[in-house]
């Protein structure tokens, strides 16, 4: 018999436990990654690294990048105009759009996220030492929708300020 009650209002009590460990897992993730990334040379910040992280794949315009991230237009301009000081990432016009810019990494850049995917990777294994690695059919089940979730959340909170949080 578990000892976990039920709140309030969230009926099932796994599920209110499971609401219960994502709200208070995921700002610990979060400060794990921050110094993972802090200890990096250069030292970068979450921004700095999802950026490169999305340039690892291929060239985009600044514009699709503004449009895929969850933070304020300003945040991203400072965020890749401090990459381009490092001389991680080239800002150079676009050739289908003169009033565009495109964004790419720099062979520095490259190197600078193989080294910060590396130590991404050895955080998530550190962080699942001793779990039992899950059936994919289990993933699909509860995190594939979590992840979903948390996606039309932030969107409707967004959409309702009028801006990125």
């Amino acid at each position: 018999m578990s000892s976990v009650q039920p709140q309030p209002g969230t009926g099932d009590p796994t599920r209110a436990a499971l609401g219960r460990f994502v709200m208070r897992v995921g700002p610990w993730v979060a400060q794990l990654q921050r110094q993972v990334l802090s200890r990096l040379d250069p030292p970068l910040g979450f921004s700095q690294y999802s950026v490169l992280a999305r340039l690892g794949r291929g060239t985009i315009p600044m514009s699709q990048l503004r449009s895929r991230s969850i933070v304020s237009f300003s945040t991203l301009s400072e965020t890749t105009t401090g990459l381009v000081r490092l001389g991680l990432v080239d800002r150079v016009p676009s050739e289908y759009d003169r009033r565009s810019v495109d964004l790419s990494l720099t062979a520095q850049g490259r190197e600078v996220l193989e080294h910060a995917e590396a130590a991404m990777r050895e955080l998530e294994e550190a962080l699942l030492e001793g779990v039992r690695t899950p059936t994919q059919d289990e993933v699909d089940e509860l995190l594939v929708p979590l992840t979903e979730r948390a996606r039309a959340v932030l969107t409707e909170r967004e959409e309702l300020s009028g801006r990125p949080d």
